[in-house]
C-alpha cells in the first residue's frame, strides 16, 4: 500500500496549518552555509518526521470540523434545560454512542430501548478515567459488613501505565483510604502476562479479598497485547471486577466485544481520545451497567460517598463525575471514533484485511473495509519497513565488529526488537528496538529536531536530561527491566510508533537519520 494511505496527514506537521503538506527534509544547496550548527541535524520548519504516535496523535481534520460549531454557535451548557442546552446535550449523547461502538459488539436484537450509552462517562484524561475505575471498585466493597473488615486486594501487572501503578501505590500507603494490598503479576520476556497467573493471584481469604483486577490492553512502550478478553471472562465467572486501560489499543486492534455485557466482557474500560485522532483533554470510562451492585458490592452512588468519587460537584455524567462537560472535545472524540469504523475502499496491500468481512459499496462493487483495519495493515507495513531499514543500516558496522562473521550469533546483533515477534501479539504500529552499544538519550538529543520519537531508556541525572555523564550509570525503562532485556540493548532502546498516514519516505529518511547518528556515537 505504501504511500496510498498517507494522504490525509503529514507526519511532518509542526508549524503548519495544512495537514496534507509534505515538505523537504534537507536544506537546499543555496541556503546559508555560514550558519553555525548546534547539532549535526538542523531544525527546519515543517520538516520533523513524527514517529511518536503512541505519545499522541494529530487531530484529524474531520474531527476539528465537527468540533467547531460547539466552540461557536452551540456554546450552551448541556445541563441547561433551555434552547441553548439542547444541541450540546444531543451532541454529547451521540458521542457516547460513537465511543461505545468501539468496544461493544453490535446489539443482538433490534430493541430500540437497547441504548446503554449511559455506561460511558466522559473524563478529562485517561489518568482520571483510570483513577475513577480504581476508586469505584474499591468503594463498592466498603459497605459490605463481611468485606469491611477485610483488606482489599488488587491484582495488576508490573508494566502498567503510571496512571494505574501510582494510584495503586497511593492506596497502598497506611495513611490513605481505602488501604489496599497489591499483587504485581510479572510479564514474560515478550512483555505479556499469563492469564493463568493473573487468575491465580485472586484472593478471597478470611482477611483479604480481591476487589479489582486491572490489566492494560496493550503496553504503550513495547506494544505487547495482553490476554484481556480471557481474563475478563474468567473474572466475571469469579465475581471479581475487571478493568482494562485500552488507551493504546483503540484504533489499532479490534476491541468490540471487550464491553460485551452478556458474554463476559470487562466491567470497566478506559479509552483516551488523543490516542486516535481526537484532542488531548478528553477520555472516557466505560462502566458496565449494574456491575457495582453485583456479588455483594454496592454502587457508591447509593452509599454515603455519592456517585462522584473523584470530582464531587454538580452531578454531571450521571452523577459519576462533577464538572460541566467539555462539549467540543467530547464531540471530537465521538467523531474520531466514527472515523475508525467508517467503510473505506480497499487499496493495494489492504486486501489482507478482507479476511474478517470486508463489504462492497453498492453499485460499483468496490471492496471496502473499516478504516481502522486498513490503517492497521498500513502501520504494520511501515513498522516492518522501519525495522528492516535499521537492520540494513547497521549491517556493515556489524560485519566489521563481528570480523566478517555474518552469522556471529544473536548476542552480537546490533538491532534487536523488544516485545513479541508474532504480529498477532503486539500493536501493529509499535517498534521498540534496542541498538546495542548506543545511548538512546544522547541520540535523541541530537536528532530530536528532525525525528520525533521517544526512548525506552531515560537518564535521571539531575545535571543532564539528554545523556549520561561518564560517572552516572544510565538507567532504563522499568518495562524493559521487567522483560529482562539485556542492559546493552535496553540503554539503547528507541520507541518508534508510526501512524495511519506515515509514509515510506518518512520511514526511510528517519531510519537513515537514526543510523547516521548512532554510528557517529559508536565510532566517535
Amino acid at each position: 500500500m505504501g504511500n496510498s494511505v498517507a494522504t490525509e496527514n503529514s507526519t511532518r506537521l509542526f508549524s503548519t496549518s495544512n495537514e496534507e503538506s509534505h515538505q523537504h527534509h534537507h536544506h537546499d544547496d543555496d541556503e546559508d552555509d555560514d550558519a553555525e550548527p548546534s547539532s549535526p541535524h538542523q531544525p527546519q520548519e515543517d520538516s520533523c518526521i513524527y514517529l511518536d504516535y503512541n505519545g499522541t496523535t494529530p487531530i484529524r481534520p474531520p474531527v476539528v470540523e465537527a468540533m467547531l460549531p460547539y466552540l461557536t454557535q452551540h456554546f450552551g451548557n448541556p445541563s441547561s434545560s433551555h434552547f441553548y442546552g439542547r444541541e450540546p446535550k444531543r451532541a454529547v449523547d451521540a458521542a457516547r454512542r460513537s465511543v461505545l461502538k468501539l468496544i461493544r459488539p453490535p446489539p443482538r436484537n433490534d430493541d430500540p430501548d437497547d441504548d446503554p450509552s449511559s455506561s460511558v462517562i466522559f473524563t478529562g484524561c485517561g489518568t482520571e478515567a483510570n483513577n475513577l475505575a480504581i476508586r469505584l471498585a474499591l468503594l463498592s466493597h466498603l459497605h459490605d459488613p463481611p468485606s469491611s473488615h477485610k483488606i482489599l486486594h488488587v491484582v495488576t501487572t508490573d508494566v502498567e501505565h503510571p496512571a494505574i501503578s501510582q494510584c495503586l501505590r497511593f492506596h497502598s500507603q497506611e495513611t490513605n483510604a481505602p488501604k489496599i494490598q497489591v499483587t504485581y503479576v510479572p510479564v514474560n520476556h515478550q512483555g505479556i502476562v499469563s492469564a493463568r497467573d493473573v487468575l491465580a493471584a485472586i484472593r478471597n481469604d478470611p482477611d483479604v479479598k480481591t476487589a479489582l483486577v486491572t490489566i492494560m490492553t496493550a503496553n504503550n512502550e513495547v506494544g505487547s497485547i495482553q490476554p484481556v478478553f480471557e481474563i475478563a471472562a474468567k473474572c466475571r465467572e469469579m465475581g471479581v471486577l475487571f478493568h482494562t486501560d485500552a488507551a493504546q489499543a483503540a484504533g489499532k486492534i479490534d476491541l468490540r466485544g471487550l464491553a460485551d455485557e452478556e458474554e463476559g466482557g470487562a466491567d470497566m474500560i478506559t479509552v483516551v481520545g488523543h490516542k486516535f485522532g481526537a484532542p488531548k483533554g478528553v477520555a472516557a470510562l466505560y462502566l458496565r451497567p449494574g456491575c457495582l451492585d453485583e456479588e455483594g458490592r454496592r454502587d457508591p452512588a447509593k452509599t454515603g460517598w455519592g456517585g462522584s468519587v473523584l470530582l464531587v460537584g454538580g452531578g454531571q455524567e450521571f452523577g459519576r463525575r462533577g464538572g460541566t462537560e467539555n462539549v467540543p472535545y467530547i464531540v471530537g472524540m465521538g467523531r474520531a471514533a466514527e472515523l475508525l469504523l467508517e467503510e473505506v475502499p480497499v487499496e493495494g496491500d489492504d486486501g489482507e484485511v478482507g479476511e474478517e468481512g470486508g463489504g462492497t459499496d453498492g453499485e460499483n462493487e468496490t471492496l471496502t473495509v473499516e478504516a481502522w483495519r486498513r490503517h492497521a495493515v498500513h502501520m504494520e507495513n511501515m513498522r516492518n519497513r522501519l525495522l528492516t531499514k535499521l537492520q540494513e543500516g547497521f549491517r556493515e558496522y556489524q560485519i566489521r565488529q563481528n570480523g566478517n562473521d555474518v552469522d556471529a550469533g544473536e548476542e552480537k546483533v546490533m538491532v534487536r526488537p523488544n516485545g513479541p515477534t508474532d504480529p498477532k501479539l503486539r500493536l501493529p504500529n509499535t517498534l521498540s528496538v534496542g541498538l546495542r552499544g548506543v545511548q538512546s538519550g544522547a541520540l535523541l538529543a541530537k536528532i530530536g529536531n528532525v525525528v520525533a520519537c521517544s526512548a525506552g531508556s531515560a537518564c535521571h541525572s539531575a545535571t543532564s536530561a539528554s545523556c549520561p555523564k561518564d560517572d552516572v550509570a544510565p538507567t532504563y525503562s522499568h518495562v524493559l527491566k521487567c522483560m529482562n532485556v539485556e542492559p546493552e540493548y535496553a540503554i539503547g532502546t528507541l520507541r518508534l510508533s508510526v501512524g495511519p498516514f506515515t509514509t515510506e519516505e518518512d520511514v526511510d529518511i528517519a531510519a537513515d537519520i537514526i543510523v547516521e547518528e548512532a554510528l557517529r556515537q559508536l565510532e566517535g
